[in-house]
């Protein structure tokens, strides 16, 4: 019979006020994502890509890097809203982008929903193509770490099963995990 494994002594835990603030925001994404199903049955919302089932690794991985790395950027895809309200998009701002209002302020209601890039709340999106986000979010965090000289601000990118396949994206990302910025390429 196997004993369960205790948490590490220096580990921390989420608290019960963490628990219910994910939970909330959880709700919160997944209401937001309902809605704009909604609207896009009602043919108010040209392009809509759910995010459902994917709201708890979203939220947790902002939270997990809010945590542990005052500075990050997170490099997402098109079904990464949640991670966008992690990051401080509201839920109007959201719903301006999937309604392709002008004042939308990400790209101006110019592309997708959700794509464009906001520096100030840390988030990035410039792709359909899922996966091509790795080489962005890698080539981000090889020049900060070649500009500042020291540790490079934690990259969070988000993967559906095919874009963990293989290829460019998992030979990237082995490179500057290896790389020395002394080193030649």
């Amino acid at each position: 019979m196997q004993q369960a494994r205790s948490a590490p002594a220096d580990a921390e835990l989420l608290g019960p006020e963490d628990l219910l603030d994910l939970y909330a925001a959880m709700v919160r994404v997944r209401t937001l994502d309902e809605r704009v199903w909604i609207l896009n049955r009602q043919g108010k919302a040209a392009i809509v890509a759910s995010c459902q089932g994917h709201e708890a690794a979203q939220l947790g991985s902002v939270w997990a890097l809010r945590k542990h790395a005052a500075r990050h950027f997170c490099f997402t895809y098109y079904r990464d809203m949640g991670v966008c309200v992690a990051q401080g998009l509201t839920m109007r701002e959201v719903m301006l982008g999937f309604l392709a209002k002008e004042c939308e302020h990400i790209s101006r209601a110019r592309q997708f929903p959700l794509h464009g890039v906001d520096v100030g709340r840390g988030f990035m999106n410039l792709s359909n193509v899922v996966g091509s986000h790795v080489p962005e979010a890698v080539g981000w965090a090889l020049a900060a770490k070649l500009r500042y000289r020291v540790q490079a601000p934690l990259v969070d990118t988000l993967l559906r099963e095919i874009g963990v396949m293989g290829g460019d994206p998992r030979d990237i990302s082995e490179l500057l995990g290896t790389w020395h910025p002394d080193e030649r390429l």
